[in-house]
C-alpha cells in the first residue's frame, strides 16, 4: 500500500496563473508530494528542480509587482530561509562528525584494536548528535507554524498565486529537510508535529532511518560477555558502516546543494525588495 502524502498540495491550491511557470511549479510540488515513490535523495533532487522553476518565477514581471506590494510575505520567507539554512548547517556538521566517528571505529576494527572506550565514544557522539538534531526539529516545527499562518487573505488573484507559491515552496523545503534529519536521528515514541500535520513519512525514509539504527545497534553489540570483540559482529559492523557512510555522503552532498539554492533564492528575494 502506498504511503500517505507527506504534506497536502491540492490541485487547486495554487490559482491557475496565466504563466506556464505557475503550472510547472505546481507539478513539481505534486511530484514531491508523491513521497511513496521517492527516497530522501530523490526528494532532495526534486526540491532542487522545484527551485529551478521558483527562481525563474521570481523573474516574471507579475511576480515582481506582487512581491513589491507584499513586503511582509517576502520578509517572512526570508526569515524562514534563515532557519532552513541554520538547520542545513547543523545537519551537515553532525553528519560530518558522525562519519569521522565511524571511520575511527573502522580503523580500530581493521587493526583489531577496538576497545570499549571507542564504543563509549560512539555512544556519546550519537547522543550529542541527537540533541543537535532535536533542536533542528524544533526549529522546523516553529518554521512550519510560521508558514502555515501565512495564508493569503483579501488579495488579488495575481498576488494570491505568488503568496501561495512562496508558502508551498517553503513547506516543501521543510518536508525535505525533515526527511533528511529523520534518517539519522534516533526516533522517539512521540511523533513530530510536522510529520503529523504533513502526514506520514515515506516507507523509504523509514528504511533509511532503520539503516542508521541497525548500524548503531551492531556497534553496541560488538562485545561478547567475555569482553572480547565478536568477529562475526565486527564484519557485520564494517559492512553496515560502509553502506551507511555512502548514504551519509550522498545526503551531505544534497544538503550542500539545497543550502546553495536557499542562498540563491534568498539573494534574489533581497534584490527584489531592495530595488
Amino acid at each position: 500500500m502506498a504511503a500517505p502524502m507527506p504534506y497536502h498540495v491540492r490541485s487547486n491550491s495554487m490559482p491557475s496563473g496565466t504563466h506556464p511557470l505557475f503550472r510547472q511549479l505546481n507539478e513539481k510540488l505534486l511530484s514531491i508530494n508523491d513521497s511513496a515513490q521517492h527516497t530522501a535523495e530523490c526528494l532532495a533532487d526534486s526540491l532542487l528542480e522545484l527551485y529551478d522553476v521558483f527562481d525563474d518565477l521570481l523573474q516574471l514581471p507579475q511576480t515582481l509587482d506582487a512581491l513589491h506590494s507584499e513586503d511582509k510575505s517576502v520578509n517572512e520567507m526570508l526569515d524562514d530561509s534563515l532557519n532552513l539554512l541554520d538547520v542545513c548547517s547543523v545537519m551537515r556538521d553532525a553528519i560530518s562528525r558522525l562519519r569521522e566517528q565511524h571511520q575511527i571505529i573502522l580503523s580500530f576494527l581493521r587493526r583489531r584494536d577496538y576497545t570499549r572506550m571507542e564504543g563509549q565514544a560512539h555512544v556519546s557522539a550519537r547522543r550529542k548528535m541527537n540533541k543537535e538534531l532535536e533542536k533542528c526539529l524544533s526549529t522546523l516545527k516553529r518554521t512550519f507554524r510560521s508558514i502555515s499562518s501565512q495564508l493569503p487573505q483579501n488579495h488579488s488573484i495575481q498576488n494570491e498565486e505568488v503568496e501561495v507559491a512562496l508558502s508551498q515552496v517553503g513547506s516543501a523545503s521543510l518536508f525535505v529537510c525533515e526527511s533528511h534529519l529523520l534518517r539519522f536521528k534516533t526516533p522517539k515514541k512521540r511523533k513530530s508535529i510536522i510529520s503529523t500535520i504533513l502526514r506520514s513519512k515515506s516507507r523509504q525514509q523509514n528504511e533509511g532511518n532503520n539503516e542508521s539504527e541497525c548500524a548503531n545497534a551492531s556497534i553496541c553489540a560488538l562485545y561478547t560477555h567475555s569482553g572480547k570483540v565478536d568477529e562475526t559482529c565486527a564484519k557485520d559492523v564494517q559492512r553496515k558502516l560502509a553502506s551507511l557512510d555512502k548514504c551519509m555522503r550522498n545526503i551531505d552532498d544534497r544538503l550542500g546543494c539545497i543550502n546553495n539554492r536557499l542562498i540563491r533564492s534568498r539573494v534574489s528575494l533581497l534584490n527584489i525588495i531592495t530595488n
